[in-house]
């Protein structure tokens, strides 16, 4: 039984790791942006601080697509230079603080979907990235 369980879910992976370039964004954007909301609203009914449910919710939007590529063997995207937990922290400030604020759930949830795909989407396209830090090791003091 278990056995069975894990070849179909290798199978869908081997499905989803020859996805074209495009369709495998847009689903990790969802991923990411759902799993942060997720992660965000657990920690939240929790009543853990700001901080913890921005920290929850980005874990556990970055966790999956982590979890993701390595069974794809891949590099995890969240170890390239791509925004990725950035994007999780941003959805994760956004989300906790409209219900920190005790705003219209609904309409928050769907705002901060939006914006998280959005963002995310924005920086595939673009090729938003992190700054780097460059040691040449010829400096002086």
């Amino acid at each position: 039984m278990l056995s069975s369980h894990i070849a179909a879910i290798a199978g869908i992976g081997n499905l989803f790791c020859r996805m074209p370039r495009a369709f495998s964004s847009i689903l990790d954007a969802i991923g990411l942006v759902v799993f942060t909301m997720a992660g965000c609203d657990v920690a939240w009914q929790m009543d853990a601080s700001l901080p913890i449910v921005i920290v929850s919710g980005m874990v556990t939007g970055c966790a999956g697509g982590v979890l993701r590529d390595v069974l794809c063997n891949d590099v995890p995207l969240l170890f390239r230079s791509e925004l990725y937990d950035s994007v999780s922290v941003v959805t994760g400030l956004f989300y906790a603080t409209a219900f920190g604020l005790k705003l219209n759930a609904e309409l928050w949830t769907i705002l901060t979907f939006v914006l998280g795909i959005s963002f995310r989407l924005l920086a595939v396209r673009y090729k938003w990235e992190m700054p780097k830090f460059v040691f040449t090791g010829d400096e002086e003091r």
